[in-house]
C-alpha cells in the first residue's frame, strides 16, 4: 500500500489490480508495474460496471447528436423521465428524476439475472408472483404525449395481457402502457385508456425466448389523440380516437413492471421471462428516434418530430382547425360539411 517509486508505480494495496474509477491515476496493476484498468482508457470494462468510456457521435433523422458519457463510465440520459436499465441490478431510473423503483416483501422481487452476451444485467420475472413499483410522479403522467419503450423476452404464453409495465390501472380507471400476449396470437399491445379503454395491437407475433424491442407513443394534436405500436424499430399499427380531449393520469397511481393492479387493488396479469432497458419519454418519439433506440440502447441526444397520421390543417382530417368552420360533421357555426365544404 506503499508506493515505492524506485521500482512501483503504483501501489494497490491489496495483492490485485485496483480499477480507477476517477481516472488512471487511481488505477493500478497487480504487481504495481503498470496503471491498471480505469474509466477514460476508451475500452468498456463491464466487470466493474462501466456502461461506456468516452462518447460517441450519433444522428437520428440525418440530425447530429452525441451519446454522452459519464465521467464516472455511465451512459447519460437524454430526456428521459424514467430509464430503468438494470444494470447495476436494482431499480435506479437513470434518467436523472428519481423515479427509483422497489419491491417488498423480497418474495415479490424479480431476479436480477446477467441476460445478455455482452454481460449486460435484465430483470427475470416468474409469470406468477413477481413485479416491482415505481411511486407516482408527474413526470410520468400523459397529458398531451408520452412514449414507453422496453425490451422483453417472454418465456410463455400460458396467460393472456401479460404487463411488461403500467403506469395506473383498472383500479384507477385511467392507464398507460405496454403488454405481451394481447390476444392468442402472441401479439403485443401498447394500452392507454381513459375511463374506456383504447388499445393498438402489434401485426406481428412477439417471439418467445427471443428478445424484442416494444414501443408505444401518445400524442394529443388538436382534438384529435394518436396512438402508435413499434416492434423492432418499425411503426406496426396506429389509431387515431377523436376525444376526449386530454388523457389525464389521476395522481395518485403508481406505476407497476411485470403486472397489473385490478379493480379490487389486486396484482395480476403477471408478465413471464425478462425485462431490460425500460424508458420513458414525456412526448412522443418519432419513428426515426425509435429505430436508433432499437439499434442502440444508448441513447442519442439527436431529435426528431413525429409525424401524425393526419397532418392538422388539412381538411378532412375530422379536425377543426382555425381555418374550418367544419370538418366532416356538424361543427362549430353550425355549418355541415358537404362534399363540397369540409
Amino acid at each position: 500500500g506503499t508506493l515505492e517509486s524506485a521500482y512501483e508505480v503504483c501501489d494497490p494495496g491489496t495483492g490485485r489490480e485496483r480499477y480507477g474509477a476517477t481516472g488512471q491515476q487511481s488505477s493500478c496493476s497487480w504487481d504495481c508495474q503498470n496503471w491498471g484498468p480505469y474509466c477514460g482508457n476508451g475500452a468498456v470494462e463491464s466487470q466493474f460496471n462501466e456502461e461506456c468510456d468516452g462518447s460517441q457521435t450519433c444522428s437520428v433523422d440525418g440530425r447530429a447528436g452525441q451519446r454522452v458519457c459519464s465521467n464516472i463510465c455511465k451512459m447519460s440520459p437524454t430526456d428521459e423521465v424514467g430509464w430503468w436499465s438494470f444494470f447495476a441490478g436494482n431499480f435506479i431510473d437513470s434518467s436523472g428524476h428519481s423515479n427509483n423503483g422497489s419491491c417488498s416483501p423480497a418474495a415479490v422481487c424479480p431476479t436480477n439475472v446477467q441476460g445478455l452476451a455482452d454481460g449486460r444485467r435484465v430483470m427475470q420475472f416468474n409469470g406468477f408472483s413477481q413485479f416491482f413499483t415505481v411511486n407516482n410522479d408527474a413526470s410520468l403522467s400523459a397529458t398531451t404525449a408520452i412514449s414507453v419503450e422496453a425490451w422483453v423476452n417472454p418465456t410463455n404464453y400460458s396467460t393472456l395481457n401479460q404487463r411488461v409495465i403500467e403506469k395506473g390501472g383498472s383500479m384507477y380507471g385511467s392507464w398507460y402502457g405496454l403488454e405481451v400476449a394481447a390476444a392468442s396470437s402472441g401479439t403485443a399491445r401498447f394500452n392507454f385508456a381513459n375511463y374506456s379503454p383504447f388499445s393498438v395491437d402489434s401485426t406481428s407475433r412477439i417471439p418467445t425466448n427471443t428478445w424484442t424491442h416494444l414501443a408505444g407513443t401518445f400524442e394529443r394534436v388538436g382534438q384529435t389523440n394518436y396512438i402508435k405500436i413499434y416492434v423492432n424499430g418499425r411503426l406496426e399499427a396506429s389509431k387515431e380516437i377523436f376525444h376526449p380531449p386530454s388523457i389525464p393520469i389521476p395522481g395518485a397511481n403508481i406505476l407497476t413492471v411485470g403486472a397489473s393492479r385490478n379493480n379490487s387493488g389486486v396484482y395480476t396479469s403477471f408478465f413471464s421471462g425478462s425485462i431490460d432497458d425500460i424508458k420513458i419519454y414525456k412526448r412522443a418519439l418519432s419513428a426515426a428516434e425509435i429505430l436508433s433506440n432499437f439499434q442502440n440502447n444508448w441513447p442519442c441526444s439527436a431529435t426528431s418530430t413525429p409525424v401524425a397520421l393526419n397532418q392538422p390543417g388539412v381538411c378532412g382530417n375530422n379536425v377543426v382547425d382555425a381555418n374550418e368552420a367544419c370538418d366532416r360533421g356538424a361543427q362549430d357555426n353550425g355549418r355541415v360539411c358537404t362534399p363540397a365544404y369540409g
